[in-house]
């Protein structure tokens, strides 16, 4: 009988086979359930000490490369070697307390029945392969296939899967946010935060000259203050915006991007969390037509000078001033920052559980105001020192912005009164040049002194993002060259009177005398530039009516 033939090894065999694929899948079960123990601490620590991009690469090197080593570590032969079909035969006796050895011989003596010429050596190799046989056919197979080991295996498995979800259920986005990160080092993924960061644009398409909304709301371990971050392309943070919270909003904060012209690259910082990097990209009116629009002619000259186009010839405030127009911009997204957060703040709190985040929200409002006139004031006195190296149109042009800088109504808004009465107290009637409704609160009660002045701040930045802007527009014609001078420029904003001791009693006798002089210049300086002439001679018509 062939080797190949011989159904006592050929049993043997067999059964090797099955116990080696066993234990096969067993050492797979104990290497997989190591390796997701060990992505699980790759998460874990990155989350705990965010890993460069550099340090992910290698972490997902040494991830991918344990996997097959510890997987496949115990691979399975496709034939049994004489040395393990002897050992399971030893085992099968050992479990059967054979001490004749009955399978050991059969497997060792057998082969010899087709090998010897000797008559009575085959017969006796014959018996002895035939006992083996009987007694193979009669052992209990289990003592050699391990099963047990392959049980305790798939229950480290489902050690390591329970760990996962634990994991998952004390924070989601721990396991979510912690894979894409290890798993995908090259994206722009940001660090797991026990924050959760919600960022809003809006509009989302904005055009070329809109006023761009961004808008964060955080959750889970809310953050008391959030950033803007603007980005270069290579991701080297240029500026901080700090963001106005959201009074009736908890954990929500917002800044606006004021006349965005160009892309801007951000990312968003709140307590902990970072959120990705988002880019707004204004686009044309009609991109689709690739030209100015056909019926720009028809629009008429009442719009603001701040959005009118300008032909460029010598330059532009960004090329030959770059220092005054970056600080320029800063003071319109400010104005414009302090307008949105006085005007949310102006309504007062929705209830008396915000009531105490109101007082700070317009705590954090004086002292960014505050700020804003010191920055304005020295903005207003480097403005005129740039104007003594130029010449005419640029020297006037320059002196009437540092003019219209310090005519700011922002710049000469007082600080908020102190202590701050709560929204609903009766307080005076508000001062004239606070605007329209300024006495007025969200519920229709009467505000506060504090309420009052947040509604002042309000329409002073409104006219405050105006005029700036209005002022950069008639800059970049002076410094076009072939641009042309808005002739109402002068008339356009306020001059700065230079102090004089004689005539100062005299001025605020004249204020006291004509209380509707301050606010007619209050409404002129809020007013679009289109309109401040048509403004005038409404107030005009009205002393003649009068008198």
């Amino acid at each position: 009988m062939p080797e190949a033939l011989d159904p006592l090894r050929q049993g043997l065999a067999d059964l090797g086979r099955s116990r080696r694929i066993r234990a096969w899948a067993a050492g797979a079960l104990r290497g997989l359930a190591a390796w997701l123990l060990l992505v699980l601490a790759a998460v874990i620590l990155d989350a705990a000490w965010p890993l460069p991009t550099a340090g992910r690469w290698a972490m997902l090197g040494i991830l991918l490369g344990l996997l097959p080593v510890l997987v496949l570590m115990r691979r399975s032969r496709n034939r049994a070697s004489e040395r393990e079909m002897l050992g399971d035969a030893r085992t099968l006796e050992c479990a059967a307390h054979d001490h004749a050895n009955a399978l050991v011989n059969g497997v060792q003596v057998g082969p010899m029945q087709h090998q010897t010429g000797d008559a009575f050596a085959a017969t006796l190799a014959q018996r002895a392969h035939q006992r083996g046989l009987t007694r193979f056919e009669q052992a209990d197979r289990d003592a050699v296939i391990d099963r047990r080991t392959l049980h305790r295996q798939a229950g480290n498995l489902y050690a390591a899967a329970a760990a996962w979800l634990i994991v998952m259920l004390i924070h989601p986005g721990l396991l979510g946010g912690g894979l894409v990160r290890v798993g995908l080092p090259w994206g722009d993924h940001p660090p797991f935060a026990l924050t959760e960061l919600e960022v809003t644009i809006d509009p989302a398409q904005p055009t070329v000259g809109d006023d761009v909304s961004v808008t964060a709301t955080t959750a889970g371990k809310i953050a008391e203050t959030a950033t803007i971050v603007q980005l270069d392309a290579e991701d080297r943070a240029q500026r901080r915006w700090p963001m106005s919270a959201r009074p009736q909003s908890h954990g929500s904060f917002s800044h606006a991007f004021v006349n965005v012209r160009e892309p801007i690259r951000f990312r968003v910082e709140a307590g902990d969390a970072r959120s990705r990097v988002y880019t707004i990209t204004p686009r044309l009116a009609d991109e689709s037509a690739g030209a100015p629009d056909a019926t720009a002619s028809a629009i008429p000259d009442t719009q603001d000078a701040a959005e009118a186009p300008v032909e460029a010839g010598g330059g532009s405030v960004a090329s030959m001033l770059p220092d005054i127009y970056e600080r320029l911009n800063d003071l319109i997204d400010r104005a414009a920052s302090l307008q949105e957060r006085a005007a949310q703040l102006a309504e007062g709190p929705a209830s008396d559980a915000q009531r105490e985040a109101w007082r700070e929200a317009m705590a954090a409002l004086d002292t960014d105001l505050g700020a804003f006139q010191q920055d304005a004031a020295a903005l207003a006195g480097d403005v005129r020192g740039e104007a003594d190296r130029h010449d005419e149109p640029v020297r006037g042009q320059l002196q009437r912005l540092a003019d219209a800088i310090e005519a700011l109504g922002l710049c000469r808004t007082g600080a908020c009164p102190s202590p701050m009465a709560a929204p609903d107290s009766a307080g005076p009637t508000p001062k004239t040049g606070q605007g329209a409704g300024a006495g007025v609160g969200a519920g229709g009660g009467e505000l506060g002194p504090a309420g009052q002045w947040a509604a002042g701040v309000r329409d002073a930045g409104r006219g405050a993002v105006t005029t700036l802007r209005a002022q950069r527009q008639r800059l970049d014609q002076a410094l076009a060259g072939g641009g042309r001078l808005d002739p109402d420029a002068e008339a356009d904003t306020p001059s700065r009177p230079e102090p004089d001791v004689a005539t100062g009693a005299a001025e605020q006798q004249q204020d006291t005398a004509d209380p509707d002089r301050r606010l007619r210049e209050a409404i002129l300086d809020q007013a679009p530039p289109a309109y401040r002439e048509l403004t005038d001679q409404y107030f005009d018509r009205l002393a003649t009516e009068a008198e």
